[in-house]
């Protein structure tokens, strides 16, 4: 992941195919979120902003290494100097990428108080946005799932609780979850999905709240890590139909033309431990949601 950029790629199906476009962000950038303001703007949210303190490693089997310069940056003083918007009138660019994300009151938490990663923005009706983001990864390595608000997508952001989302169950040793994607629904409530981290087999996470600030556990998980392709084949085992994956991470999801339905599902997947030490292992999956 250290050498990360991020790609424009384009189809005329959201299911796909997509071919790729161009690089939009350079390494290092990660984790992009795009959305779309009233006035037209394109907002792209990312863990990065595109520049390294030295090249980048060649990514292959025999030469991978997270050791020419870091994933994020811990232990600043400010949790959010990896959190980058980069604003363009089109979605062809160019781009404009702006200094990181301010947030005030970070240093009232004593667990969302260091390296926040993996923003997710929602526009709000009145202006003002909020924001999703993973925190807490000094605190043992352990990650966690925090809200903020501000009244420009610039900040600065001010965190809506000085706690996590949801409490950690006593077994989630590197806390409860990450990759969260925000959005609200038709009638007002706000939910979030997210990748758990508890170190079950399959983690998919649903929470939801009323006001943005109070948060519930769903009773069900929100998708299956195991998937039947319609053609027969799962294209990479060609075992059977169906094939169970070990992980699925980065869930977002793809709406209608309205905005009021969600239509596909994606998610950064992988069939196998083998997407933990070897590249090329983990990839995206998009899904189709059955209402």
């Amino acid at each position: 992941m250290s050498a990360s950029s991020i790609i424009r790629a384009v189809s005329q199906n959201p299911e796909g195919p997509y071919s790729f476009v161009e690089t939009v962000i350079p390494v290092f950038a990660h984790n992009p979120t795009i959305r779309r303001t009233n006035d037209g703007t394109y907002l792209l949210f990312m863990i990065g902003d595109g520049t390294i303190p030295s090249p980048p490693p060649h990514c292959d089997s025999e030469n991978k290494s997270n050791d020419n310069y870091p994933r994020l940056l811990y232990n600043t003083g400010d949790p959010g100097p990896s959190i980058h918007v980069a604003t363009s009138q089109s979605i062809n660019g160019p781009w404009t990428v702006h200094p990181s994300l301010n947030f005030t009151n970070w240093n009232s938490s004593a667990t969302l108080d260091c390296d926040y990663s993996n923003p997710s923005p929602l526009l709000l009706s009145n202006g003002s946005i909020m924001l999703a983001f993973t925190a807490g990864y000094c605190h043992s390595g352990k990650e966690f799932i925090g809200v903020a608000i501000a009244d420009h997508f610039l900040g600065p952001y001010r965190l809506t609780s000085d706690q996590p989302i949801l409490p950690t169950p006593w077994y989630c040793v590197a806390g409860f979850g990450e990759d969260a994607f925000l959005w609200q629904d038709i009638r007002g409530s706000f939910h979030i999905l997210y990748h758990g981290m508890c170190y079950a087999p399959f983690d998919a996470k649903h929470a939801f709240s009323v006001d943005g600030i109070n948060w519930k556990l769903s009773k069900n998980d929100p998708y299956s890590y195991l998937v039947e392709y319609i053609d027969g084949d799962s294209n990479l085992s060609s075992i059977s139909s169906q094939t169970l994956y070990i992980r699925m991470e980065r869930p977002q999801l793809i709406f209608n033309e309205t905005n009021q339905a969600p239509i596909l599902i994606v998610n950064g997947v992988c069939e196998n431990l083998q997407c933990l030490n070897k590249p090329g292992k983990t990839w995206t999956l998009i899904r189709p949601i059955r209402h």
